[in-house]
């Protein structure tokens, strides 16, 4: 688990994943729209979002479009984004 180092900066806000926690969250849909400058220091991603509202938002629809089967059970993709999702939210 990465240290966690939390400011905002204005309207930006600050979060630091593992870089392979990082590596899944850039492949969702539309979450590097708000990533907007990021680096890696010791095998993790450091990185910069704006309008957090609107990155939660994205990321919780990519939970609801690839994240769960037909019935609404959350399936292994699933799992991945919410793990991303609760350590994004711990750092808020």
């Amino acid at each position: 688990m990465p240290t966690v180092i939390l400011f905002k900066e204005g309207k930006k806000m600050k979060f630091i994943l593992t870089k392979k926690q990082f590596d899944f969250l850039i492949t969702l849909d539309n979450v590097n729209n708000f990533i907007l400058k990021h680096s890696f220091e010791n095998n993790n991603a450091i990185f910069f979002v704006d309008d957090i509202s609107s990155f939660q938002d994205i990321i919780y629809f990519n939970v609801v479009e690839y994240g769960m089967d037909k019935e609404g059970a959350i399936n292994s993709k699933g799992k991945q984004i919410y793990a991303v999702y609760d350590e994004l939210l711990s750092q808020i």
